[in-house]
């Protein structure tokens, strides 16, 4: 009898040995088409960064100017209205220099600042 558990054990372990490699071949094909998904996205980030549109898009979040603009930085400026700090009331230096701001976008475009 124990002959016999012994033959079918042997006869047995080829077909789980199947098993386990073809569930490893199908893991493995999984991460090759998401490698490839990946490769495919990367390679359209590259064409896009190579034209003119994606180098100056490239160039402009690393704080690159084109020749004669004049870098304007806000200190302390909210990404979206939800992080929009709360202001509290101005100072009379703070106004003043409200004032000098409008003044200076008036004189940029012509138009009146609310």
């Amino acid at each position: 009898m124990a002959a016999a558990v012994a033959l079918v054990a042997k006869a047995i372990r080829p077909y789980r040995e199947a098993s386990i490699q073809s569930s490893q071949l199908a893991d493995s094909n999984g991460q090759i088409q998401s490698l490839d998904a990946e490769n495919a996205a990367l390679r359209r980030r590259i064409a896009y960064l190579q034209t003119s549109e994606g180098e100056m898009s490239e160039a402009r979040k690393m704080g690159y100017l084109r020749p004669g603009e004049i870098p304007i930085v806000v200190e302390g400026a909210a990404t979206s209205w939800s992080d929009a700090p709360v202001q509290p009331s101005p100072s009379p230096a703070q106004n003043n220099f409200r004032e000098r701001a409008q003044h200076f976008w008036r004189s940029l475009t012509g138009l009146r600042s609310h």
